[in-house]
C-alpha cells in the first residue's frame, strides 16, 4: 500500500489539466508476473503494486497525462474513460505524496 504525506505543492500540480507524469529519479521499478516493486532510493521505502497498479504505473511513470492513461486502459480494459480518470487522477495524487511520481 502506498502512504500518504501531506499534500503540498507537487501533488497539486497532478491536478493541473495537461500535467505530465513521470517517475523521480530517486525511484527504480521492477516488474514480474503483472506485479510491480518501486524502490524509492532516497527514503529507502519499497511498495508493492499489483496487477492494476502496474499498468496504471507503467503508463502514467512514462510522462503521460492522467487523462491520455485513462484512454489507454479505457481501450485495454473496455472500461469508462470517465471513471479510469478518476481512478487514474486518485492514484497519481497517491504516488506522488508518496514522493515517487513528478510533474514534467
Amino acid at each position: 500500500m502506498i502512504g500518504l504525506r501531506k499534500r503540498g505543492a507537487a501533488t497539486a500540480d497532478v491536478l493541473m489539466p495537461g500535467a505530465r507524469l513521470r517517475a523521480r529519479p530517486t525511484v527504480v521499478s521492477a516488474e514480474r508476473d503483472g506485479r510491480t516493486v518501486l524502490l524509492d532510493l532516497k527514503s529507502d521505502r519499497y511498495y508493492g503494486l499489483d496487477e492494476t497498479g502496474s499498468r496504471f504505473w507503467a503508463l502514467l511513470s512514462e510522462g503521460r497525462t492522467t487523462e491520455e492513461t485513462a484512454r489507454l486502459l479505457a481501450d485495454e480494459y473496455d472500461a469508462p474513460v470517465d471513471r479510469l480518470k478518476s481512478d487514474a487522477t486518485a492514484f497519481a495524487l497517491r504516488l506522488a505524496a508518496a514522493g515517487l511520481l513528478e510533474v514534467q
